[in-house]
């Protein structure tokens, strides 16, 4: 596990061997954002909210469970709800600024 914090300062990347990298916000000590990586093409941003930018590859991992009921969904059945590129980039932005 690799801990760094953001050149800016607002943020901490905490990465792991799985391909998996989260972005915290030290501030409220809690991830902000989820980034999966699974080969060459496919990788997966996803937010705590549920919300996510992928490549189209990297849906296939993708798949949602409803509380409760431990239903499970493939991405695509959620995905005008949830699938929110310009959300994933917006929130990344707010956290680069100076």
């Amino acid at each position: 596990l690799s801990v760094k914090f953001s050149t800016n300062g607002k943020y901490l990347i905490a990465a792991g061997a799985a391909g998996r990298i989260q972005f915290w916000d030290p501030l409220k000590g809690t991830p902000f954002l989820y980034r999966y990586y699974f080969g060459p093409g496919a990788w997966l941003d996803l937010m705590p909210d549920g919300r996510f930018n992928a490549s189209p590859e990297g849906t296939r991992y993708l798949r949602y469970t409803e509380l409760g009921t431990f239903n499970s969904y493939p991405a695509q059945d959620l995905i005008d709800e949830f699938y929110q590129p310009g959300a994933v980039k917006a929130v990344l932005l707010g956290y680069m600024k100076d």
